[in-house]
């Protein structure tokens, strides 16, 4: 059912993609379904490739097989001379390399262009998080006196008690929230299950949503057979977590970032690491393979460090 969902929205990213090279990205794209990648990581793979292949479109319709370094390379430069921002070129690019490292992997190509090419990252760009007391002014101004503002006040307890990503919360049904026990189930990269702790005040709001809200919103024409605990009442179901939804709560309780549901994500991890959590407890609640990935949560508490070191440095 999930690689069916998955295949669906594959197809409608490459919808207008050129018709000569929609087989070859669309048997790509089915096995990246295959090994379990995220939705959303196979349609940005889709986005890039999208571009590249308007690009061989204009340099005469070379075929994806015949593609060498120099071509790679004049793509690259092509990105750049966009005004694109470094990690847009870098997420295309990228998308790229994974689409000729599976042509290597199955014997379609001779010779790999990306071989001898050398992949920089882009600067890491460190993002707003917020402040326990900004967090307590943007729940407080979510009005929850009716179904829509139940759910939306649900939402951001789980994503900030939890820290799971957009995806993953949106992807949640009724029966993953144990609100007795106070833990959460979710399905993470690569189909990859964990249970969370999420605590009272996440627990107290999913069942106040599930009791008032949730039947409130679906519309009688709207059947309730996906089971999926943050509903709309438009025909796709899931609710819109975007811009349109943190930019008038931001103002409304004076909060002068840019905050998005990754935002509660690096606020929950940041906080925790903050008050004393283990980074391998951590890691493992945010869905991280590697403690790597929490170097950036990590970076923000250097004004703390500074000051136990101070404190309490040898030879002082």
């Amino acid at each position: 059912m999930k690689n069916a969902y998955i295949r669906e929205k594959i197809k409608k990213s490459c919808h207008h993609m050129p018709e000569k090279y929609k087989k070859l990205i669309l048997s790509f794209t089915d096995h990246m379904a295959d090994i379990n990648l995220s939705a959303s990581t196979i349609t940005g793979r889709c986005n890039g490739l999208k571009v590249f292949t308007y690009f061989l479109v204009a340099e005469g319709e070379k075929r994806i097989q015949d593609v060498d370094r120099s071509t790679v390379e004049k793509y690259r430069q092509s990105l750049v001379k966009k005004g694109l921002k470094e990690s847009t070129v870098d997420g295309y690019f990228r998308s790229v390399k994974a689409l000729y490292g599976y042509l290597e992997k199955h014997g379609m190509i001779f010779e790999n262009p990306f071989q001898k090419i050398v992949m920089h990252r882009p600067k890491m760009v460190m993002q707003d998080i917020l402040t326990p007391d900004e967090v307590n002014r943007f729940l407080a101004v979510i009005d929850s006196a009716d179904a829509i503002g139940l759910r939306n006040r649900a939402m951001i307890e789980t994503l900030y008690a939890t820290g799971v990503r957009r995806e993953e919360l949106l992807s949640l049904t009724i029966f993953d929230a144990d609100t007795d026990n106070e833990t959460l189930r979710v399905m993470g990269k690569g189909s990859k299950e964990r249970v969370l702790p999420m605590g009272r005040h996440a627990s107290k709001y999913i069942e106040l949503y599930l009791k008032y809200g949730r039947r409130k919103i679906l519309r009688d024409d709207i059947p309730d057979d996906e089971n999926l605990l943050f509903v709309s009442s438009w025909a796709n179901r899931k609710p819109a977590l975007d811009c349109h939804f943190f930019r008038p709560v931001c103002e409304k309780a004076k909060i002068r970032k840019h905050v998005t549901c990754h935002t509660f994500r690096r606020t929950c991890a940041t906080h925790m690491l903050q008050n004393g959590a283990h980074p391998l407890m951590v890691a493992e609640m945010l869905g991280h393979s590697s403690l790597k990935t929490l170097r950036q949560y990590l970076k923000i508490n250097i004004t703390e460090l500074q000051e136990t070191h101070s404190k309490l440095k040898p030879g002082k």
